[in-house]
This record gives C-alpha cells, sequence and structure tokens, in this order.
C-alpha cells in the first residue's frame, strides 16, 4: 500500500514476491489435487500447518455456513485486520503470533441445511 500524498488517493498493490508465492502454491495446489475436485461456492473448512520446509492443507465441505448475515468481508481480511491493529497494543508485531483459530460463529444460514446422500 502507498501512503496518500499530496491529496492523490492510496494505491493497494501485491509486491512482486508475494505475486511468485501465491502464483507458486496455486500451481502446486493444482497438481496435488485430483481431477475434478473443486469446492466451488459451498462452505468450506480449511487447515492450514506451516512447516519448515512448507505447508500442509487440508480442504473439506462445511456442513453449513454460519456467516452472520451482513458480514461480508473475507475472514482472512477481517483476521489481518484485528492482527494489525494490536500492533504496539499487545505484541510487538503480529509475526509473534503462532497458532491462531479463526471461524464465524453463529446459527446455520437458511439454505445451507447439511444433506447426506447414501451411494450404497
Amino acid at each position: 500500500m502507498t501512503k496518500r500524498r499530496r491529496g492523490r488517493p492510496s494505491v493497494a498493490y501485491t509486491p512482486q514476491p508475494t505475486k511468485d508465492f501465491e502464483s507458486q502454491v496455486g500451481r502446486l495446489v493444482r497438481e496435488a489435487v485430483p481431477e475434478g475436485v473443486m469446492f466451488g461456492s459451498e462452505p468450506v473448512c480449511v487447515n492450514i500447518d506451516v512447516h519448515q520446509s512448507g505447508f500442509l492443507l487440508s480442504v473439506e465441505h462445511a456442513e453449513c455456513s454460519v456467516r452472520p448475515i451482513g458480514v461480508r468481508g473475507d475472514l482472512d481480511n477481517i483476521i489481518k485486520s484485528i492482527c494489525d491493529s494490536l500492533n504496539g497494543v499487545l505484541w510487538n508485531d503480529d509475526r509473534q503470533v503462532e497458532l491462531l483459530t479463526v471461524g464465524f460463529v453463529g446459527v446455520p444460514r437458511k439454505g445451507t441445511e447439511h444433506v447426506e446422500v447414501d451411494n450404497g
């Protein structure tokens, strides 16, 4: 993010190393996931374990959505803003956060009932 200068609006951008990392992760996941596996717009549960040599990713269908009505932002962006705002308040830098469990809390949203299908 560049700062506002001389009345001009700020401009958000993604640094090239970040673009490179995101591209590499996307390529690796596409290569690792069996063809035809796609979660589409369904709610999902994601777990990422970060290791010295990389990360382990697991994704599964969520039973239902519990996103509170009216909450529009991406969960990761909301959490990033909260953690950044606590720099110098609760910790020196949010890099100190080593375990973070996050999720929306609420009642199941209409239209996302869990359905089990017996293929047998």
